[in-house]
Parts: C-alpha cells; structure tokens; sequence
C-alpha cells in the first residue's frame, strides 16, 4: 500500500485521496485535473500537445 503525505504531515493511502478527491464538486475535480496536466506537461511527463488539449 502507497501513502502520501498532506501538508499537515499525516500519512494518508492513495484510495484515501481518491476519496477525497472524488467527494469535491465536479468543478473542483475538474479545476484539479487541469493543474496536474499542466504539471504534468511542464515536467515532460506526458506529450505536451496532450497536455494542450487536456488543458
């Protein structure tokens, strides 16, 4: 099992953020989705024009 750390040091597991995320508004999960393309672009982890169309 993966964790993750959130800024106030607790540990949590991946399906605990997926949780999470998903309990947000679609419009903030969108908003998320939109920035971790573009990181995810910018770190040239993925094709930049995906990145472009994902954006």
């Amino acid at each position: 099992m993966c964790c993750t750390q959130t800024d106030g040091g607790k540990l949590i597991t991946l399906e605990q953020l997926e949780a999470e995320v998903l309990a947000l508004p679609l419009k903030s999960q969108a908003l998320l989705l939109a920035r971790l393309v573009e990181h995810l672009g910018q770190a040239s982890e993925i094709e930049p024009e995906l990145a472009k169309v994902m954006a």
